[in-house]
């Protein structure tokens, strides 16, 4: 019953994840350490948002994709070979052709890899990124809050 919920992108989110909360679990554990003083949160903040960034690459996303493609294959999980939600072409009505954001919305893209990549891995480090800076930095950048939660 549950094998049939398991699938590519299922995998994939698992992968994406396991090393952002690997990194995100120490700086937790440290930032509730009893007697934390502001500097050394700050650095600890600020290192685990570069270990983001450096993860937040190219190179890092085909080591992750690679690793799930050959993992899958031994599941008997297939690889998707067609975008999600570009199975069939949707043809825009003559009316609403014209209209840059009706033509917007259909965006297409180049490959499979292309869309996991975009609204997967990077959607994810994106948004894990800005709610640390939101929740560590405040509005101002550079700016720790002292809100050690």
């Amino acid at each position: 019953m549950y094998r049939n919920a398991i699938n590519f992108l299922f995998i994939l989110c698992l992968e994406i994840t396991t090393p952002v909360f690997k990194v995100t679990a120490v700086a937790s554990d440290s930032l509730q350490e009893e007697g934390l003083d502001y500097s050394t949160a700050y650095k600890m903040i600020d290192g685990m948002l570069h270990t983001l960034q450096t993860i937040r690459s190219e190179e890092k996303f085909w080591e992750i994709f690679g690793c799930v493609a050959e993992n899958t294959k031994s599941l008997n999980i297939a690889v998707p070979n067609v975008v999600p939600g570009q199975e069939r072409t949707r043809k825009v009505p003559i009316c609403l052709e014209h209209n840059p954001t009706v033509s917007q919305v259909g965006a297409q893209f180049e490959s499979v890899e292309a869309y996991f990549r975009s609204t997967v891995y990077y959607t994810f480090l994106d948004t894990m990124t800005e709610e640390l800076n939101r929740r560590f930095k405040g509005d101002k950048p550079g700016c720790f809050t002292g809100k050690i939660l």
